[in-house]
């Protein structure tokens, strides 16, 4: 047995060894950094010299004193050779910077795939001892070989993971991510732990949050996952709070600004330890002798690939009372659907967008674009006016008011954003841009057209619906409440109550029969169609009120805010 131990504990030394050669290795690359960072300010030193020189030489270029033009000019040439020279000693520490990192990163590639073999051997028996061990106090120690042996598989990972953040091999994969999945998957992993604790544990997502993105979801989990597992190992009672906040929304850029928070409330940190949080292998003791969990790699670890992710990790604390860590990410791009995703277009009803009166105009070369647009709304009964060109699209402005505009990308930003310019001048038309491409890189010009949304090609009749749903039908609604008041709460009494009464009275048990349904069974699918129904009877008869009802109602079940609907449900129920 204690043979076991005695090979097990100089295999952790030979571990630990590495280890320290790594920290040494990781000074020298410091070093190597801060001669390189000395070497580039003494460049532009250089560089200021020579045109201070140069400048020297221009003022006086018209001297009669040739000799000391002559000087000038003899400062500047010696200058320029020992900037090259000054430049090529740059080049040369900034490839032994990339070559150690490479031999750092090699050998620990190397190194790890040596070590792991054995130890998840070491492991494996360790684990078979455990289970065999009746005596307390061997176990004791066969636990403790567990413990470590698996600290020092993380360790590894860690090292490696910085290594090659170091030698910028470490790359992000993006992909279209279901960004509630993406969260509550998080949530789900830890909500043992928390509950074990008896810790009250919450995820908050924000309404506003767009169902897909464009995201690296392996590497914000991972980030997650280690903030949300040390809030809750340091929080001995009280609550840790997961809250995904959506900070900006740019529709013209189809991209969004994330504020993910992880609020507890913990032991805290001391207000000197603050500022060296995020700094590699540094631990801080505390008066509890509780320490920050792991290698003192993680923190650092998540803040460089947040980085990485066009973000940042910041936390703001107060000892004895708890800590908040807020991951940003800055221009996450929005998915848009279209017509390859897997949606039944089948199922979707324009009448319900109903609206009398109504123009939408289509400004694309593909055909194929206009005509699914122009038969999408010839059922909602609402004129449609397709061009392939901007040229007559602009001659009918002139003539006749638009509610919407449809138009190619290409066509919106070409020439700086000419086109764009040109219809912010000439209609206030909600516009929506048709594109085949990401929006992220595209620029738009501040006095152009206001783009209220983006469908990309080929067409979704869900999407074309959802965003027509949303902007055709609450400007509509918003013509019809221009003369009543804007607040939620008053807009039922605001209303003409005697047209109210009657709607309430004559219209509304039409559609009953879905309502009891909906209220019943409290299926989405019966919900859904109750709400268009009510939207599209309460438009026919410009009932304000049910308007904006119906259309919140409609948001919150494309939310899937379970809350919010049976709330709205019993709020109905009561009004009529």
């Amino acid at each position: 047995m204690y043979l076991e131990f005695g090979i097990i504990l100089a295999f952790f030394t030979t571990l630990v060894a590495l280890f320290i050669f790594f920290v040494i290795e990781k000074s020298s690359s410091k070093k190597q950094f801060q001669k390189l960072t000395t070497l580039k300010e003494e460049n532009l030193l250089l560089k200021s010299k020579v045109e201070e020189y140069h400048e020297g030489y221009v003022a006086h270029e018209h001297d009669t004193e040739t000799g000391f033009v002559k000087g000038q000019i003899d400062k500047v040439e010696a200058m320029k050779e020992e900037l090259l020279r000054q430049k090529q000693r740059v080049e040369e520490a900034k490839s032994l910077v990339r070559d150690s990192g490479m031999v750092q990163y090699n050998f620990f590639s190397n190194v790890s795939h040596e070590i792991r073999t054995p130890l998840n051997s070491i492991l494996t028996f360790a684990e078979l001892l455990e289970q065999e061990i009746s005596d307390n106090k061997q176990k004791k120690y066969v636990t403790n070989i567990l413990e470590s042996g698996n600290k020092l598989l993380t360790l590894m990972d860690d090292v490696i993971e910085l290594a090659q953040l170091e030698t910028k091999e470490f790359q992000t994969k993006t992909k279209a991510v279901d960004t509630k999945e993406l969260f509550e998957v998080v949530f789900r992993e830890n909500r043992p732990l928390a509950k074990k604790k008896s810790l009250e544990f919450s995820l908050e997502i924000d309404e506003e949050l767009p169902d897909s993105l464009i995201l690296d979801d392996v590497k914000v989990q991972a980030i997650l996952r280690n903030l949300i597992d040390n809030a809750i190992r340091y929080t001995k009672s009280g609550s840790v709070k997961l809250k995904v906040l959506v900070d900006a929304l740019d529709k013209q850029k189809n991209s969004v600004d994330l504020q993910i928070i992880v609020q507890d409330t913990g032991r805290g940190i001391e207000a000197e330890n603050i500022n060296s949080i995020f700094k590699i292998f540094e631990k801080h003791q505390t008066s509890e002798t509780i320490q920050l969990q792991g290698s003192g790699l993680e923190l650092s670890i998540n803040k460089k690939i947040a980085k990485l992710l066009n973000g940042d990790i910041t936390v703001t604390s107060k000892f004895g009372e708890g800590s908040t860590f807020v991951f940003e990410m800055k221009d996450v791009e929005i998915v848009l659907l279209s017509a390859d995703e897997e949606v039944n277009d089948e199922e979707i009803d324009f009448s319900l967008l109903a609206a009398n009166e109504a123009s939408v105009m289509v400004i694309d070369e593909d055909l194929e674009s206009r005509e699914t647009i122009k038969q999408s709304f010839e059922s909602a009964q609402i004129e449609c006016y397709t061009f392939e060109t901007p040229k007559e699209a602009l001659e009918l402005l002139k003539e006749k008011d638009m509610d919407l505009i449809f138009i190619d990308i290409d066509v919106l930003s070409v020439d700086e954003n000419a086109v764009s310019k040109v219809l912010a001048r000439m209609s206030k038309a909600s516009v929506i841009s048709l594109t085949t491409t990401s929006i992220k890189n595209i620029s738009f010009s501040s006095d152009g057209a206001e783009i209220r949304g983006h469908l990309k090609k080929p067409l979704s009749k869900a999407a074309l619906f959802q965003i027509s749903l949303k902007e055709f039908n609450n400007e509509h609604a918003r013509n019809i409440e221009k003369n009543t008041s804007s607040a939620e709460d008053d807009i039922f009494i605001s209303f003409d109550q005697e047209k109210l009464t009657d709607f309430i009275s004559t219209s509304l048990p039409k559609i009953r029969p879905m309502f009891e349904k909906a209220y019943s069974t409290k299926d989405l699918n019966s919900i859904t169609l109750f709400a268009k129904a009510l939207l599209k009877l309460a438009l026919w008869k410009k009932i304000t009120p049910f308007v904006s009802f119906s259309n919140r109602l409609l948001e919150e079940i494309q939310l899937f805010n379970i809350e919010a609907i049976n709330s709205m449900l019993k709020e109905y129920e009561s009004r009529t």
